[in-house]
């Protein structure tokens, strides 16, 4: 069975999004992870066939990756390429430019995501969406956490485990430093 990896950029105090419900704390804004970590995500990207974003990833997505320079952005081609699942009750049609790989799924949620994980295939990753990773959790669907703790602190933002989660096992299956001090954690969710 394919696993369901959910892969969060975070603070360094837990938060995979600040107070406006940015993610400019690694995004370049205010400081940006390095080509490292893009030639990182560029081989993790090899291993997976299936994208997750809930609407608001989504759309923040929808506005850079489809006109991302590759020259510029190692991660845009193989991101792009690659199949996108968007989960939302309220959209009714999605698109990824140039690109003719993203789908809806507007009901019966984690059942589709179930059978999904079921299907032949590489593995699935869930990038951001909050509210859609915390969902995933509650369903005990997620298999691995990759976690990449950026060398910041914000103080206030929003996590991507549910306040209402006392414990989750897991176990620690790889973990990197990069030059950028980015520490990569690799854990599988004990279920």
């Amino acid at each position: 069975m394919r696993k369901l990896i959910v892969q969060e950029f975070v603070s360094a105090d837990g938060f995979a999004a600040d107070r406006d419900k940015t993610t400019s704390f690694f995004d370049g804004t205010k400081m940006h992870v390095g080509k490292e970590i893009d030639l990182y995500q560029v081989e993790f990207i090899k291993t997976i066939d299936t994208i997750l974003l809930g609407k608001n990833t989504y759309e923040m997505f929808l506005e850079f990756w489809p006109n991302a320079d590759p020259n510029e952005e190692p991660v845009a081609d193989p991101l792009n390429s690659t199949n996108k699942l968007v989960v939302s009750t309220s959209l009714k049609e999605v698109s990824w430019g140039k690109w003719n790989n993203a789908a809806i799924i507007n009901e019966n949620i984690i059942d589709s995501i179930r059978e999904l994980k079921s299907k032949p295939g590489k593995d699935i990753v869930v990038w951001g969406s909050l509210t859609l990773a915390k969902s995933l959790f509650k369903a005990k669907l997620v298999d691995e956490l990759h976690v990449l703790v950026c060398p910041v602190a914000i103080g206030k933002g929003y996590h991507f485990i549910s306040e209402d989660e006392e414990l989750m096992k897991l176990k620690l299956l790889a973990n990197k430093t990069f030059t950028s001090s980015v520490v990569s954690s690799v854990y599988q969710v004990i279920q």
